[in-house]
């Protein structure tokens, strides 16, 4: 069964965004996609990248299942989502989902919420005849984003990057253009492999 859904806006100003700009192609389109198709009203979404492929890009064929979970880890890289495992499932977090998102309704998620993640609901109930509105955390923090970072632990937040690179510390943007993700060689499987300015290469 769907989530409800109410209508949700991508993030403004995305042409512009100077940590996007850091991204491949690939991972700016998934990014706003992301939005538009895959998120409930608590931004949170299947991250399986096999889901994401059919919701999110379904007729672009050169964005494969890989490529689409490269994508993923490079918006973890800069700390917009928060990927994570419940159970057998891999789930995500939009990290700054509140700050634009401007709807006066949310319906409650049906996937799990990531460790320390406190949601915010505002959605009818109906009691016979009588409509009952209910709220919960509601209106939501508009920079909640921003407090959950503070307290939400690194390992949470890279857990998926470190399994597939090793030793990753998350981007951080400035004006020179320098930035890099780091990434160490001592990971199985992954000594080919390092993150240079949000892409994946292959050294």
């Amino acid at each position: 069964m769907h989530n409800r859904r109410t209508r949700h806006f991508a993030p403004p100003d995305t042409a512009i965004a100077l940590k996007l700009g850091y991204l491949s192609v690939y991972a700016q389109l998934l990014w706003h996609r992301i939005h538009t198709d895959a998120t409930d009203d608590q931004g949170r979404f299947i991250a399986d990248p096999r889901s994401l492929k059919v919701v999110c890009v379904p007729y672009v064929d050169e964005i494969d299942v890989d490529r689409v979970w490269d994508a993923m880890l490079e918006l973890v890289t800069i700390e917009f989502v928060v990927v994570y495992p419940s159970g057998s499932d891999m789930f995500g977090q939009v990290i700054h989902w509140w700050s634009y998102q401007t709807g006066s309704m949310a319906y409650p998620s049906s996937y799990p919420a990531p460790p320390g993640w406190v949601d915010s609901h505002c959605f009818n109930v109906r009691h016979g005849k009588t409509t009952v509105r209910k709220k919960i955390n509601w209106p939501p923090e508009h920079d909640y984003g921003v407090t959950y970072l503070s307290k939400c632990p690194e390992a949470l937040r890279l857990g998926v990057l470190q399994e597939r690179y090793g030793n990753v510390t998350p981007i951080k943007a400035d004006q020179s253009g320098s930035d890099q993700i780091g990434a160490d060689q001592t990971g199985a499987g992954t000594s080919d492999e390092t993150l240079r300015n949000g892409h994946v290469t292959v050294t």
